[in-house]
């Protein structure tokens, strides 16, 4: 994210904190000075202490990806098989579920139960696969992205 805000938000200055859009409803209330409804569950959390320079109030947090469909539903087997950058062409994309603490990232493949690892800080263009390197890390963490789409009720995806 870029943001500027003068008088509010330090110039120049980067932060790596991860954002997602889901972080937008919690932050631009605060900005606003208006609390979201009592009852309103919110998986973001506020960023504007972030943008004034400081670090998120939460504990280090979790980031969640599902997918669990094939895209596109229509001409799936027509569509191309790798994914193209700047070739405006569909492309085929599987089921899969990723979860990000951290420098780390697992993605897990609905169709083969296949589990990835990434160590972003060394790996940011997520080239080289560590899971068969530490089965630990790959194991913790694939229990805890399990845990979380049981717990808000993901839906899985079904084979045909």
């Amino acid at each position: 994210w870029i943001i500027r805000w003068p008088g509010m938000v330090p110039a120049g200055k980067v932060n790596d904190s991860p954002m997602s859009g889901v972080d937008l409803l919690p932050t631009l209330a605060a900005v606003a000075g208006k609390p979201v409804s009592s009852g309103v569950v919110l998986d973001g959390w506020n960023m504007l202490p972030v943008w004034r320079g400081g670090s998120p109030s939460e504990a280090p947090r979790f980031l969640f990806w599902h997918f669990p469909y094939y895209h596109p539903e229509a001409g799936f087997e027509e569509a191309q098989r790798r994914i193209g950058v700047d070739d405006f062409a569909v492309s085929q994309t599987r089921p899969q579920s990723a979860i990000r603490q951290g420098d780390w990232k697992l993605l897990h493949f609905y169709e083969d139960g296949r589990d990835e690892l990434y160590n972003l800080a060394d790996n940011l263009s997520e080239q080289h696969d560590v899971s068969v390197r530490m089965p630990d890390k790959a194991r913790d963490l694939r229990r805890q992205l399990d845990e979380y789409l049981r717990g808000v009720d993901a839906r899985l995806p079904v084979r045909k």
